[in-house]
């Protein structure tokens, strides 16, 4: 998965046809979100117990990560995760401008997943807030109206609203991590409406399979690497 996100990641950042502003998360980026979600629901929810300097508002800079995005040039994040439990990935579409998660799953509502999937998606609910306050996020951004929405009568560290989005091609078989990845593939091209249903489950995944290759295929015979891939870490004071 993280092969793949990173595969998106760079069509974002340098693929000139894809219009959506956004970029994605990797599997590290998760760990370290639950780990500070952990810390501040045994600390009895405060946030103060939260570190203002940690990895998760490196990455929201734009650090940390390779072909990684400043999230103040972005209107959405991907973000995808496991939930253990179910042994199955789900896709997290952070929408920016709209202070809201909406949950792509694959296996819809089955085995009462929307409450399962709420308790697996509540601690970037809680944390993203709190690491966007440390940086300042939305003062820094002019360009959204903070006064309505999900952001009237909210403090900026307050917890984000969560939405599971309907009417998704559902799986059939074990291949909740292709859906993920076509979820994504389908949003950041602006086409999720169009996205087929059912999904072709071999077409897709030999079509992943050869764009991989050939991406692969072409930095190797041109012998290029591109620049800036890892953007490093925040320069200590």
């Amino acid at each position: 998965m993280d092969v793949i996100f990173y595969y998106l990641r760079k069509k974002l950042k340098y693929d000139p046809n894809v219009a959506v502003s956004a970029t994605t998360t990797d599997y590290h980026f998760c760990f370290k979100v639950v780990e500070l979600y952990d810390k501040f629901v045994k600390s009895g929810n405060k946030i103060d117990v939260v570190p203002k300097s940690n990895i998760v508002t490196e990455y929201m800079s734009g650090y940390y990560m390779y072909a990684n995005k400043d999230w103040l040039r972005v209107d959405y994040v991907l973000i995808y995760m496991h939930i253990k439990d179910e042994k199955h990935w789900i896709l997290i579409i952070f929408d920016i401008r709209a202070r809201c998660l909406n949950v792509y799953n694959s296996l819809g509502s089955r085995h009462e997943l929307d409450r399962k999937t709420a308790g697996y998606v509540k601690p970037f609910a809680v944390v993203l807030p709190i690491c966007l306050s440390f940086i300042d996020y939305y003062s820094r951004r002019m360009d959204i109206d903070t006064s309505q929405g999900f952001f009237k009568g909210k403090k900026e560290e307050d917890m984000l609203d969560v939405f599971v989005v309907t009417k998704l091609p559902q799986q059939v078989d074990n291949d909740c991590g292709l859906f993920v990845a076509k979820y994504a593939d389908f949003f950041i091209h602006g086409c999720i409406e169009k996205l087929p249903n059912p999904l072709d489950v071999g077409f897709f995944r030999r079509k992943l399979a050869v764009e991989l290759y050939v991406h692969a295929k072409k930095k190797l015979l041109n012998d290029y690497d591109s620049e800036s891939e890892f953007p490093g870490r925040i320069p200590k004071a």
